[in-house]
């Protein structure tokens, strides 16, 4: 895994064949960096455009130049004829201190349609009732039908960057790959930037033989906003292990993050047309939009009904705390309620109420010392509590706790919601311990070798909090805070 983060694929200093490569310098405008591959598509050598100021090649569109916006980054595509009557795209990039230009053919296969036939659904004015499958569906659905992919796949990130494939669209109807989880390790953080920096990454096939780029001064340019950077020796024994020859991954980017990634995958090696991938670069961004639109839309749902669950406790401790002998028992049950759990604990100095099963009474005891000890914060969740007790019982019931702690004054409650184990079931694409095997004989590591099914479960530990448990669980120490109960301050 380290050694997949440390390898610099920005800095490889090589293209894929199916374009060619110029770096301007932006103060010179002179040309300091050129595959050698360009008189394929400019009928120049590369020593005679290696050194040269941009003005003095005909073949340029000088004009991308001066529209190219100043922001890092950013892109345009201009079409101007080669010698032979062949249009050529020119890719114009800002990079750092320079100006990427890429070069590719036009593709003969080029379609000239767009998704307008699917225009009469758009992810704006659809029906309330959709899920966020159906989400993922359409979006798949519609790719699988416009590009020529074998396969299409949504891969969804989780907190901890391992993936999962939440959505599957194939030309033959089979999915391989849905509901299956991928490591971390598959994606490292260096690969996941360039996926967020750029628009789309295509590899026309794993075969092909990298370009070398030269340069004025020996220097390796920073190919990190590129499309035509050459591939991971280590990516493309992976794409063969599944059987991928070619491929098309379109970053998904929510709220301003990396969510996850469109994988377009095919058994042969597959060109698509600039105009195709940027169509599909475009319907990915509607849907990115449209998509955090409705997260967000189900999110104030779920706030307008945790505000209703506040305000009913909120008038229910306060009707509990009417008397001089605060009613713990009800702020217990009151949070098991809402939280649907196994058992509710609160504590305050020496007393202990309790809602729940009978049987994990006899334990709280060693949870509360292990809530005072090791639990200090105002919230605190974890997914397994023994490891904070010292010698648990093999039979002891308790894992998940999410504990809410009102101060550390002796009068100051502290409300412990309780979760039991739960068996949950991961069902990964290949065993992710042989994500990454031994080095191979070139010295590199190597990715592994099978993606069937393999299953992991486990049953130690409960099911995470979610971020909406820890939301809610902060607006209740928020309500217990306001209360004016003379023991509760």
């Amino acid at each position: 895994m380290e050694q997949c983060e440390l390898e610099k694929l920005h800095l490889s200093g090589q293209i894929q064949p199916f374009g060619a490569f110029l770096r301007i310098d932006q103060s010179t405008n002179l040309v300091t960096h050129v595959s050698k591959n360009i008189s394929q598509f400019c009928d120049v050598p590369f020593e005679d455009v290696l050194g040269k100021s941009i003005r003095e090649l005909p073949w340029f569109p000088l004009g991308a130049l001066s529209d190219l916006p100043d922001v890092l980054g950013s892109r345009l595509l201009d079409i101007k004829n080669n010698r032979a009557g062949e249009p050529l795209y020119f890719r114009v990039i800002r990079a750092d201190n320079a100006i990427n230009v890429e070069i590719e053919l036009q593709e003969r296969s080029a379609s000239t349609s767009r998704y307008s036939h699917h225009d009469a659904i758009s992810y704006r004015s659809l029906q309330g009732d959709w899920t966020e499958q159906d989400y993922f569906n359409y979006l798949t659905t519609v790719i699988n039908q416009y590009l020529p992919f074998n396969r299409v796949m949504l891969y969804r990130f989780e907190e901890s960057w391992i993936g999962e494939v939440v959505s599957e669209a194939s030309k033959d109807n089979r999915t391989l790959y849905q509901g299956l989880k991928f490591p971390a390790s598959d994606i490292p953080a260096i690969a996941r930037r360039l996926y967020f920096l750029n628009p789309s990454r295509i590899i026309p096939s794993t075969n092909s033989e990298a370009v070398d780029i030269v340069s004025l001064e020996e220097s390796v340019p920073d190919l990190t906003y590129s499309d035509l950077r050459s591939v991971s020796p280590v990516h493309i024994e992976y794409l063969s292990n599944m059987q991928v020859q070619a491929s098309l991954s379109i970053p998904v980017i929510v709220s301003g993050e990396l969510w996850g990634l469109i994988a377009c995958h095919h058994p042969t090696s597959l060109k698509v047309d600039v105009t195709q991938r940027n169509e599909t670069e475009r319907l990915v961004a509607s849907f990115s939009s449209s998509f955090g639109a409705f997260i967000a839309g189900e999110r104030l749902k779920w706030l307008r009904i945790a505000e209703a669950d506040i305000s009913r406790l909120s008038l229910a401790l306060t009707e509990a705390y009417a008397d001089d002998d605060a009613r713990l028992d009800i702020v217990a049950e009151s949070i098991k309620t809402m939280f649907r759990c196994k058992g509710v604990a609160v504590f305050q100095d020496e007393r202990v109420e309790f809602c729940g099963l009978s049987s994990w009474r006899e334990y709280l005891v060693l949870l509360k010392y292990a809530v005072d000890k090791h639990l200090l914060g105002n919230v605190t969740d974890i997914t397994d509590i023994r490891e904070y007790i010292a010698q648990p019982s093999a039979n002891f019931p308790i894992r998940g706790a999410l504990v809410i702690r009102q101060s550390f004054e002796r009068s100051g409650i502290t409300i412990v919601i309780l979760r039991q184990p739960e068996v949950i079931t991961n069902n990964w694409a290949g065993n992710p311990d042989k994500s990454l095997l031994k080095e191979g004989d070139n010295g590199l590591i190597k990715p592994r070798n099978s993606f069937k099914k393999w299953s992991e479960t486990s049953g130690d530990e409960s099911a995470p909090w979610s971020k909406l448990d820890v939301l809610m669980a902060k607006k209740i120490r928020a309500v217990i805070l306001g209360l004016r109960h003379p023991t509760l301050r």
